[in-house]
């Protein structure tokens, strides 16, 4: 009789415990502060968020060997919690130190070069429209300005002359 009260006794203190540190959870962290917007270059592996009353959109990269891992989420707003996965791919760079970038065009649009003769476009949930391969346009898909910059300069002559921005008086 004495060791089923202690079992029982043993079964309460345990399921007590249980809940107190169940009760006690802290809440999930809320979504930071955006870490990316529309026109931001990234050249970091990392996690980044971007969040407007529409959508909010997580990027992950992280670099493995001589390749770039990405992976979108996307979550529209509303209704709350809705998630979808978006689109992800990988992106092979001569080397671990090519200097790679990912543009954000807008909420659901992305570039990505993968730091020497490869250019791809992300739009919504398509993972891949590749616009520059091996140095070679592949398709008429033009990318913003702003990227054709960022580009080495013998992909920039792949593209009609972009027009430097204004910055200072004319003479």
């Amino acid at each position: 009789m004495r060791a089923l009260v202690f079992s029982i006794a043993t079964l309460l203190v345990i399921l007590l415990c249980w809940s107190i540190k169940t009760l006690l959870r802290p809440a999930p962290p809320a979504p930071g502060p955006n870490t990316m917007s529309p026109g931001t270059f990234i050249e970091n592996p990392g996690v980044r968020r971007f969040s407007d009353k529409d959508l909010e959109a997580t990027l992950k990269t992280a670099i493995h060997g001589s390749e770039l891992h990405w992976s979108i989420e996307f979550v529209r707003n509303p209704p709350p919690g809705k998630g979808s996965t978006g689109p992800a791919g990988i992106l092979s760079m001569v080397s671990p130190a090519a200097a790679w970038f990912i543009y954000m065009e807008g909420a659901e649009s992305y570039w990505f070069f993968n730091g020497s003769g490869g250019l791809e476009k992300s739009q919504g949930s398509v993972s891949s429209l590749v616009s520059i391969r091996d140095g070679k346009v592949v398709t008429s898909l033009a990318p913003p300005a702003e990227v054709i910059r960022r580009l080495p300069l013998d992909l920039q002559m792949l593209y009609p002359r972009i027009v430097p921005k204004h910055t200072g008086p004319s003479l």
